[in-house]
């Protein structure tokens, strides 16, 4: 049995999780997941009788049972034979480490995660989880409830009770054992920037207990291409132009994997976009920046983006200074796409994701939405520090690079003004569906099909050749068939 999403990693919904509340740790009972328990029977005769126990909301009287605590806190019945240790070198989207136990009917779980990235532990020792909210905590304890296979609908998180790591081995056959004391979960819902809050009349859980399991053999960690050169890819943007990724060549590239309004970190990301590559430029004025996002999906997750939807998307999030694209990821998009075959196979792609490439085309980094701080906090800068430490690793592997863009030979330290290497020089081929672009001084064109398109379904499908212009397209009926331009079909 394998227990995997959490939330830092269900990063493509936003958690609308539901109600219900507290009493002490000594009032609980063991019942099955969502089952609050109900008040007892008021004792009958309110005199005290001979056999008669306290009723709940009564005086002793004959035959009155003592009622259960309507605010118990719920106990979550465990197969303890279920607990696993899930292993994640490396991770950045997925805690380092988790210990998890689920129910046996496999629809709720515990887990108790470690995150290197927020300085969870790595090793044993004894934490305290009192007043840590989710969006900061390094060791995090969770119960995930009503589970299918593709999500979880109710969240309880632990503010409250101590967690003792006695062990954690993460070799293969290693054994992590974690206990848990006092440790009170309560029903919480999650913002876009991983904030915790009880929902109303909030139900809570109560853990008290010990967990051992051995560690599997840790899959090798993912690169998604870093270290690797970033391979040619194009697609279309919200103008109907081609983007060919050689325009990426002499900066610090962002390529952003988005998709669209279903996902709320996306819709922020997007809308962030331009005072995010704005903020980037301003920065550091040894290099430039391009951003380029890549639209996975539609409106729906299971629609692929198309020339409407990412012309839609630019329009509606206020995107004008990059490009939005869309590909076929077995064709234009493939080589991307080859990059992240490992982590798409252990279902870990998440959205908003991006690589970060140098100047050269080298790609340094693979990772998820960078974390939105609290409102007093910048919220760029953990992106602005690692976009430093990048271009810093860049330029100790490569100390004789010159920025193109300095007046002055031979210096790429930005001390001097920066001129556009393409200022002057114009592009026009005089072949009217193609994109003309200059990048670093040199020009280039690429054909764009849509330019060419005349409306017409029977004529076929016109394309764009970069030398000869506009080419006709191949009429898609047969010579028995008859063309209806009206429904766009061969008839007969």
């Amino acid at each position: 049995m394998t227990f995997t999403p959490t939330l830092r990693t269900i990063l493509a919904a936003a958690l609308m999780l539901g109600v219900h509340a507290c009493s002490s740790h000594s009032d609980s009972t063991d019942i099955p997941m969502g089952d609050a328990p109900e008040a007892g029977a008021s004792g009958e005769g309110g005199a005290a009788g001979d056999a008669g126990e306290a009723g709940a909301n009564g005086e002793a009287g004959a035959g009155g049972e003592s009622g259960a605590n309507a605010n118990a806190c719920m106990m979550i019945d465990l197969n303890l034979d279920s607990a696993e240790v899930i292993v994640n070198p490396g991770a950045t989207q997925s805690p380092t480490w988790a210990l998890q136990v689920g129910t046996a009917d496999e629809t709720s779980f515990l887990s108790i995660e470690s995150w290197s990235n927020f300085d969870g532990p790595t090793g044993p020792g004894t934490f305290n989880l009192e007043g840590i909210n989710y969006a900061d905590c390094g060791l995090c304890v969770l119960v995930y409830a009503d589970c299918t296979d593709d999500e979880c609908d109710t969240v309880y998180y632990a503010q409250q009770g101590i967690v003792e790591i006695e062990s954690v081995d993460l070799a293969n056959g290693g054994e992590v054992t974690v206990n848990l004391s006092d440790v009170v979960l309560t029903e919480v819902s999650i913002s876009m920037n991983f904030v915790s809050t009880p929902v109303a009349n909030a139900r809570t859980i109560c853990a008290d207990d010990g967990y051992t399991a051995m560690s599997p053999e840790p899959p090798p960690a993912l690169t998604d291409g870093a270290g690797e050169q970033l391979p040619e890819f194009s697609g279309t943007d919200q103008n109907g132009d081609t983007f060919a990724s050689a325009s990426l060549a002499g900066t610090m590239s962002l390529i952003v994997m988005n998709a669209g309004d279903w996902c709320p970190p996306c819709q922020q990301f997007a809308e962030d976009s331009e005072d995010t590559l704005r903020a980037l430029k301003e920065a550091d004025s040894r290099y430039d920046v391009s951003m380029v996002q890549i639209m996975i999906s539609n409106d729906e997750p299971d629609v692929l983006a198309d020339q409407a939807s990412v012309t839609a998307w630019a329009e509606a999030t206020g995107i004008t200074t990059m490009p939005v694209i869309f590909g076929d990821e077995d064709g234009n998009l493939a080589p991307l796409w080859a990059l992240l075959e490992e982590r798409i196979a252990r279902g870990q792609l998440y959205v908003p994701s991006y690589w970060i490439v140098d100047p050269l085309g080298q790609i340094r980094f693979f990772g998820g939405s960078w974390r939105f701080p609290d409102d007093d906090e910048d919220p760029l800068g953990p992106l602005l520090e690692l976009m430093d430490e990048t271009f810093g690793a860049f330029l100790a592997d490569n100390p004789d690079w010159v920025d193109t863009r300095s007046t002055e030979p031979g210096e790429g330290d930005g001390s001097t003004d920066m001129v556009d290497p393409c200022e002057g020089i114009v592009c026009e081929d005089g072949v009217s569906c193609t994109s003309d672009t200059c990048v670093d001084g040199v020009c280039t064109q690429s054909a764009n099909d849509a330019a060419c398109d005349d409306g017409q379904f029977c004529n076929g499908q016109e394309t764009c050749d970069v030398d000869l212009g506009c080419a006709p397209g191949v009429a898609p009926c047969s010579g028995t068939q008859t063309c209806n331009e009206d429904t766009d079909t061969c008839e007969g």
